[in-house]
């Protein structure tokens, strides 16, 4: 009985893993498409590919230390690739997702860290939100890249 235990034990996670494996984004995965609640106080859909650019998508809080000090960064990158150059995309994008469910000091982050080179989304379900679990976000900072044909290149 305690054999049959253990190997059904050991079934079901391994059942459980592989369902889990199969929900995480990973390089060369195709980017799902989905909603976000806009700054502006509208909704988007992004579908991938977006608009034939390569998009970073940016999960952050403004709860999360390491996530402000990332603005920074993400300011230079925004600066230099923007007006860019590709051979078949035709730019760069930053999709910032705000993982939180303070509107007001999501705001005020945007305006004191200078983050103007982005479209700005919150995924007001915290990590719940349909865009954090298709694209598998359990910490943050999170970064995903994705190419010119909705395709991932890169996370973290």
């Amino acid at each position: 009985m305690k054999v049959r235990f253990v190997l059904f034990f050991i079934i079901v996670s391994a059942f459980a893993q592989s369902q889990n494996d199969s929900l995480l984004i990973k390089p060369g995965s195709k980017a799902p498409s989905f909603i976000l609640n806009l700054k502006e106080n509208s909704i988007q859909s992004f579908t991938m590919p977006y608009m034939r650019k390569i998009v970073l998508l940016h999960f952050w809080s403004t709860n999360v230390k390491k996530s402000r000090s990332v603005n920074k960064y993400l300011n230079r990158i925004a600066e230099r690739y923007t007006n860019a150059q590709y051979r078949s995309a035709e730019g760069f994008e930053i999709v910032s997702i705000a993982v939180q469910t303070d509107r007001n000091s999501w705001k005020e982050a945007i305006l004191n860290d200078s983050l103007t080179r982005f479209t700005h989304g919150i995924a007001l379900r915290g990590y719940g939100d349909e865009v954090c679990r298709k694209y598998g976000v359990t910490s943050l900072p999170t970064d995903i890249l994705i190419d010119d044909y909705g395709m991932v290149i890169a996370v973290n």
